[in-house]
């Protein structure tokens, strides 16, 4: 799934190429763009839209330099716009998804 600003036009062929050049694949949807609406409220959308899809969650992390995300701020690993996915963030990510 991508949440992000790349996720709209040419960008979001760009971010589909960093993944697979790091070895994630398979990019299986996008949240919508809602207006006037905190990103938190994007990404509930999107996991709506799974419910009985076949597509089964059963873990997820939200990496984002933006900060509201309303009731999914626990899921949150905040980055920073010039510093992007550090390091020290990754190996949180790793650690929340392997919990």
């Amino acid at each position: 799934m991508v949440v992000s600003s790349w996720r709209e036009g040419r960008m979001l062929l760009q971010l589909q190429s960093i993944f697979e050049i790091n070895g994630i694949s398979g990019v299986v949807g996008m949240t919508p763009v809602l207006e006037d609406q905190i990103r938190g409220r994007e990404i509930e959308a999107y996991l709506r839209t799974t419910e009985g899809s076949g597509m089964e969650i059963e873990n997820y992390i939200i990496l984002d330099d933006e900060e509201e995300m309303g009731s999914l701020r626990g899921w949150l690993i905040e980055t920073e716009f010039q510093t992007g996915i550090t390091e020290e963030i990754k190996e949180e990510a790793v650690r929340r998804l392997s919990a």
